[in-house]
């Protein structure tokens, strides 16, 4: 039997290798998000190593309002919330347009985190301080939103 050499037969499966190895690098899926890409999330790492997603409220640019996941109920939560100048429209008012969310639900017994404060966390969580924090969680570049102090409460895991 003759033995038929292709040229183009290393060269493609090359091609389809770096391809394949590719292509997790541009669709991460997340728990609850299979694409965050397309909802208009920026994945990342946060707290205890957790997954993270952050993105402008609403970014003009791409005009794209970001989906973030249900707080709480998701295995998300709110762990940052600011004024991002890159948010802001051209002509628009400064205010909270910017969120990270992080994903608690791996996280062993015995993580803490910090959240942004709200008037609920995930069971088998419990509050183990509160603080006033100028960098995080809805602070307007002049100063605290009105009402919101403390803004940050941390939470460790107890079950």
């Amino acid at each position: 039997m003759k033995n038929h050499h292709n040229p183009f037969r290393g060269v493609s499966v090359a091609l389809a290798v770096l391809c394949m190895h590719a292509g997790p690098l541009y669709a991460q899926s997340l728990p609850g998000i299979p694409n965050p890409a397309a909802v208009g999330l920026t994945p990342g790492v946060g707290q205890n190593g957790a997954p993270t997603v952050s993105a402008c409220f609403y970014d003009y640019r791409t005009h794209i309002s970001a989906g973030f996941p249900t707080q709480i109920a998701s295995g998300w939560i709110v762990t940052n919330q600011l004024n991002n100048p890159q948010c802001i429209p051209p002509g628009g008012l400064p205010g909270p347009n910017w969120q990270e969310m992080t994903y608690f639900n791996n996280m062993p017994v015995g993580s803490t985190i910090s959240a942004c404060w709200s008037f609920s966390w995930p069971a088998n969580w419990q509050p183990v301080g509160y603080s006033t924090d100028p960098s995080k969680c809805g602070y307007y570049p002049a100063g605290p939103v009105p009402g919101a102090q403390p803004n940050v409460v941390f939470l460790k895991r107890t079950q």
